[in-house]
C-alpha cells in the first residue's frame, strides 16, 4: 500500500518540479524523490555501456547486472550504481538528450515505477516527475501539476545554465518544445495532469509562492 502522506508533483520539462519538490520536502521534513534522476541514471548507464534503445535483451541484461539504488532525504535524491554515487554525471547534456529516448521504453518505465512505488512506502514522500499523479502514485494524498509557458521555462533554464545569448535562447526553446512533444505524445504514460490534481500556473509566481501554495494545499487535503 502506498504511504498515505504523499505529494505527487508533475509538470513539463523546466517547470521547476525538482527545485520546488526539494523545498517542499525540506519544509515538511519528508523524503524527496526526484524520479527524473532515476531515469537519467538508467540512460547514463545504458549509454556508457553503448546499449541501443532498440536492443531490449541487452537493456534487461544491463539492468539485471548492475545494482541501481535511490537514496532519499528531505533535501535531495542520490543515485548509486554498484555503490558509486553517479549524480555528478547526470546533468551532462548527452544524458539529458538520451533520457527522453530511453524513458519511452515500456520495460524501463515498469522497472523504475516499481522502484518509485517502493520508495513511497518507506516514509512520507514528495515525488516529482511526469507521470507521478497519473501512474506512479494514483492515490497520492495531494497531486500537483506545475504549468508554465515555454518563454518562462526557457528563461528559467537559461538562468540555471548562466547563459543569456540569443543562440542559447533559441536552442533551449527548441529543446523544450521537442521534449514537450515527446512527453505529451508517447504511448506509455504521456505527460498530462491527473483529473484530481491542482494545476498551478507559475509564470507570475516566485519560488516561495509556489512552495507555500503546495504546502497549503497539502494541509487542506490532510
Amino acid at each position: 500500500m502506498v504511504n498515505s502522506r504523499t505529494i505527487a508533483i508533475d509538470g513539463p520539462v523546466a517547470s521547476g518540479k525538482s527545485t520546488v519538490g526539494s523545498l517542499v520536502a525540506s519544509q515538511l521534513s519528508w523524503q524527496f524523490v526526484d524520479t527524473g534522476l532515476m531515469y537519467r541514471a538508467v540512460a547514463w548507464l545504458l549509454s556508457k555501456e553503448a546499449i541501443k534503445k532498440t536492443d531490449l535483451d541487452k537493456i534487461k541484461t544491463i539492468l539485471d547486472k548492475h545494482q541501481i539504488e535511490t537514496i532519499c532525504d528531505n533535501e535531495k535524491t542520490t543515485i548509486t550504481i554498484d555503490g558509486d554515487i553517479v549524480n555528478d554525471y547526470l546533468s551532462d547534456p548527452s544524458v539529458i538528450k538520451t533520457v527522453s529516448e530511453f524513458s519511452t521504453i515500456p520495460y524501463i518505465r515498469t522497472y523504475l515505477v516499481k522502484k518509485q512505488r517502493n520508495l513511497s512506502e518507506i516514509s512520507s514522500t514528495v515525488m516529482t516527475g511526469r507521470d507521478i499523479g497519473t501512474v506512479v502514485l494514483p492515490n497520492a494524498s495531494t497531486k500537483i501539476f506545475l504549468q508554465a509557458g515555454i518563454k518562462t521555462r526557457t528563461t528559467r533554464k537559461l538562468s540555471i545554465l548562466e547563459q543569456n545569448d540569443e543562440e542559447s535562447q533559441k536552442s533551449i526553446t527548441s529543446e523544450i518544445s521537442h521534449r514537450d512533444k515527446i512527453d505529451s505524445n508517447r504511448e506509455i504514460s504521456p505527460l498530462k495532469a491527473a483529473s484530481d490534481s491542482f494545476v498551478i500556473h507559475t509564470d507570475n509566481m516566485n519560488l516561495n509562492q509556489v512552495v507555500n501554495t503546495i504546502i497549503d494545499l497539502n494541509s487542506y487535503n490532510q
